[in-house]
């Protein structure tokens, strides 16, 4: 499927909709009903006619696809396993349709709040989502590689790459895990290294330092898996 509009009408007839009853959900989505979308919009992007459309989010999420499968179509890359437990960590592409479940794609100031919640609570809406691997929990969820102290010379990690963290899985010497001081909002994640009977948050990158984990750090999420797109591979 090389269109966008052969990958809506692909995904669209995958969940069991009609052009009518997708436009209605699109208006319900946005809170538009003063201003309904016409099913013509929907034939028209299906079409082939546009190459994308204002609607992708809103489309992508109804539709339980990515935004990046829809507009651009399957995203080739490299899947590395993390947590040596979940060797079928990723059986496809995470940005192909799943027949499954699905996990978002948050920012790293949003992930306290989101871990507060319960999975039934949790907002997806807005969100990018993509394939749940099977041996995640259903309380997992993707941040994106942003962070210089993890990125070495040796092309460990690199920005952009999609980065599974799974809360329900118990740390153990050498996870990669996400952690935030009590008193900041923002997440990081390091390596949990031990130096005799003391444990450290260790850096990829040797330009910057380790620190003692404190009962100041709490341990949020371990690891599981990360995904390195085509783009990102040096």
């Amino acid at each position: 499927m090389k269109e966008f509009g052969e990958r809506l009408r692909f995904a669209r007839k995958r969940a069991g909709f009609s052009q009518k009853q997708l436009a209605e959900k699109v208006t319900l989505y946005l809170q538009r009903q003063s201003r309904p979308v016409e099913t013509q919009v929907i034939s028209i992007l299906e079409s082939g006619r546009v190459k994308s459309s204002s609607y992708l989010v809103p489309l992508a999420n109804i539709l339980q696809v990515s935004t990046e499968w829809l507009a651009h179509g399957v995203e080739r890359g490299s899947v590395s396993v993390i947590h040596g437990k979940n060797q079928h960590f990723l059986e496809q592409n995470p940005y192909y349709p799943s027949t499954t479940d699905y996990l978002p794609v948050i920012d790293w100031e949003e992930v306290r709040d989101y871990m507060k919640s319960n999975h039934n609570e949790k907002n997806f809406q807005g969100k990018e989502l993509i394939a749940k691997p099977k041996a995640m929990s259903l309380d997992s969820f993707v941040v994106v590689m942003n962070d210089p102290c993890m990125i070495s010379s040796e092309g460990y990690f690199h920005k952009g790459d999609l980065l599974y963290f799974d809360p329900n899985v118990e740390p153990q010497d050498d996870d990669f895990v996400l952690v935030r001081h009590k008193t900041e909002n923002e997440s990081y994640f390091r390596r949990l290294t031990r130096v005799r009977n003391q444990k450290y948050l260790t850096p990829m990158n040797e330009s910057f330092k380790s620190e003692k984990l404190s009962s100041d750090i709490r341990l949020l999420a371990v690891l599981i898996g990360k995904f390195t797109k085509v783009k990102n591979i040096k």
